[in-house]
């Protein structure tokens, strides 16, 4: 490995390293809740590849399907503009 290989993402295998907090809780409290929970972490993790995702992007998409695409402002912009004397 050489410095090129540093901004690539860690992996076990065909598992991405952002599966690790996953089972990190499934070690620290072992019951069949969390290590099914654990488990479809780390395999919806791993199939991520095959579609062309990052776990990041993943998220972003599922947000977007949840709020729309739509985006209301509280305030327009132009209240807190200064108005300047000519």
């Amino acid at each position: 490995m050489a410095w090129r290989d540093t901004a690539r993402i860690p992996k076990i295998g065909p598992i991405d390293a952002s599966a690790g907090p996953a089972v990190l809780i499934f070690l620290l409290h072992m019951s069949k809740v969390t290590f099914y929970t654990s488990i479809t972490i780390v395999l919806l993790l791993a199939m991520l590849p095959l579609f062309g995702w990052t776990p990041k992007q993943f998220i972003r998409m599922v947000l977007w399907k949840i709020t729309g695409n739509i985006v209301y402002c509280g305030t327009p912009a132009w209240r807190y503009l200064r108005r300047s004397r000519y």
